[in-house]
């Protein structure tokens, strides 16, 4: 009985939830419409990064299905906005070209008919309201000619419509044009169904998204600049890019998809206070050029992350650098990852699959995770964290060289107020002197402490993960660190790992620390082994007990997540719950 009471209470939430939300396709008028208290899915900024979704109840008009008063319907095809004394309403399906400027809102209510509003050097200004508001359409094309802007400076009327261009169905944006978006509360661009892009140049400025796209979003090609306060791209199903270039600073994830992210192609600079790229499931990154400085990780895959080709050069300041829950795939491409932060691993995957088959590639990080699978010879090695350069070099040629991203004087986060110094950089290894305490300090630490640190410190000494198809099996390799030889070693088939590598978990597969059967080396410095505690006795199965202050890696992960806005918790209503199931579902 009280399983059936569940079962029809949570039907009844849902098909509450479906009633409220989404733009209407009906024909009849909606007036009135009020606000409800609810449960709305939020993604907690404070939250981990793989378990965003949450509830919380907050009184928030959901409903965007808004008939305004006071519309004058426009006459023909090219609208002078300069001339408008109200909103303006486009109620017929066709083609309109905008032109001049204005202060009022553009509301198209075309009754499921296709419209394409042409921006011709026009400029939209709107109070309180979307700068254009398509209400009801089949589709909307916005084509872009000349220089064309759209700003919202509030949303204090309509709540609900927190986009400087919304638009309650499929969107086509194209364009020779550059459209520039502001919206200091708001998304910049949200549609409630598929996105398209091509061509085109948009430049958003956003409190919210810089784009919302309720379904999918595919971008073919075009020039896309993001400033945003939440995600510079977030899709509530699949992100396709084919070609484009994407500059992005935000304080949520840079490009981020519920149902997976596919790119073929494109340039991308993304900076960010989360993750640099999110797919909920699987990320699939076919070619292009990547530059990603990130909080968290550099990009993260629910499910299978795979890199078959492209230029990574990946960053992570306190979390992984190319993180899969599910397989983590290398199959080509030159890829640089750096990841200094204690516990954390340049590649990471969770009990699953770390397969490299091909590619240039170089991991720098804290910690690693051993391939499971390679098919192309990789060494792993420990090094210094604040060399320069590295070379490796094999038969008297240099088959491999890294500039290292951490040994830069300083470091900028353009989303945060402050410039980092270089006594306080991403890789704590910025200066001379920082260098020689490091130094020193890893010289007169323990030898368990030698790899990696405790957790959430920046590495002294750290892993390199290296492999490219040029390293041959069977003869001697060299590494270089600044000019100077580092160490020599010979190449085995496979996996070589070179000395005592410090692995994700903390545990060292090879080698005699930490190696296998959990044997203690005989060789401490000094002739030192550790003590145990007076009272251990290994007889009663008891443990040393750790410091109440200490934090073992999930503790730690489950508290991190996004940084606060303005000393509050940044956290976002989740929407669009009729147009994602996957959402829907998690709500439930």
């Amino acid at each position: 009985m009280n399983l059936n009471r569940k079962h029809f209470a949570l039907s009844a939430m849902m098909a509450a939830v479906l009633a409220l939300t989404g733009c209407s396709t009906a024909q009849a008028p909606v007036e009135n419409q009020a606000s409800e208290t609810k449960q709305a899915v939020v993604k907690d900024k404070n939250a981990q990064s793989d378990k965003t979704q949450t509830t919380k109840t907050e009184t928030e008009d959901k409903n965007d299905d808004v008939e305004l008063d006071n519309l004058t319907a426009v006459e023909g095809t090219t609208i002078s906005l300069s001339d408008a004394k109200s909103n303006l309403l486009i109620n017929k399906g066709g083609t309109y070209t905008l032109k001049g400027k204005t202060n009022y809102t553009i509301v198209v209510d075309a009754k499921d008919q296709d419209v394409t509003l042409i921006l011709d050097s026009a400029t939209i200004d709107a109070k309180d309201l979307p700068a254009i508001y398509v209400r009801n359409a089949k589709k909307t094309v916005v084509d872009v000619t000349g220089s064309s802007s759209l700003s919202s400076t509030s949303h204090t009327a309509q709540d609900g419509l927190n986009a400087a261009l919304y638009v309650c169905s499929d969107l086509d944006l194209k364009g020779s044009g550059t459209l520039t978006i502001t919206d200091p509360n708001g998304h910049g661009i949200k549609a409630k169904g598929d996105i398209t892009s091509r061509s085109v140049t948009i430049k958003v400025q956003s409190g919210q998204d810089g784009i919302h796209a309720s379904d999918n979003l595919t971008i073919n090609s075009g020039t896309y600049s993001f400033t945003a306060d939440d995600e510079g791209i977030e899709v509530n199903e699949a992100l396709t890019i084919n070609n484009g270039t994407f500059t992005v600073n935000s304080k949520g994830d840079g490009l981020r998809a519920e149902t997976g992210v596919a790119i073929k192609n494109g340039t991308y600079t993304i900076t960010t206070e989360n993750e640099g790229i999110e797919s909920k499931a699987d990320l699939t990154i076919e070619n292009g050029t990547f530059t990603i400085n990130a909080t968290d990780d550099g990009s993260n895959a629910g499910n299978d992350l795979t890199v078959k080709g492209g230029t990574l050069n990946v960053v992570s300041t306190s979390n992984d650098g190319l993180d899969a829950n599910s397989n983590l795939n290398l199959e080509g491409g030159t890829i640089n990852v750096t990841a200094l932060k204690t516990p954390e691993g340049a590649f990471d995957e969770d009990n699953a699959k770390f397969k490299i088959s091909g590619g240039t590639i170089v991991g720098l990080s804290a910690m690693a995770t051993l391939p499971t699978d390679v098919t192309q010879n990789t060494v792993m090695i420990n090094a210094s964290s604040s060399f320069k350069k590295l070379e490796l070099k094999q038969g008297g040629k240099t088959i491999l060289t890294f500039s290292n991203p951490s040994s830069s004087t300083t470091t900028s986060n353009k989303t945060s107020e402050a410039t980092q110094t270089t006594s306080n950089d991403q890789t704590g290894n910025s200066s001379e002197s920082t260098d020689s305490a490091n130094k020193d300090n890893f010289q007169n630490t323990k030898p368990e402490m030698r790899q990696g640190g405790m957790p959430g410190a920046n590495a002294s000494t750290a892993v390199l993960t290296l492999s490219c198809k040029d390293l041959k099996a069977g003869s001697e390799a060299e590494l270089y660190l600044d000019g100077e030889l580092a160490e020599t070693f010979t190449v085995e088939e496979g996996l070589t790992q070179v000395g005592n590598i410090q692995t994700m978990g903390g545990g060292m597969p090879a080698g005699d620390f930490g190696g296998r059967g959990g044997q203690m080396p005989g060789n401490f410095e000094n002739g030192q082994r550790p003590e145990m505690p007076e009272d251990f006795d290994f007889g009663n199965g008891e443990r040393p007990q750790m410091p109440e202050d200490f934090e073992n890696e999930n503790s730690r992960k489950q508290k991190s997540g996004r940084s606060n806005k303005g000393g509050q918790n940044n956290q976002n209503t989740q929407e669009d719950t009729t147009s994602s199931a996957t959402k829907t579902t998690a709500a439930l």
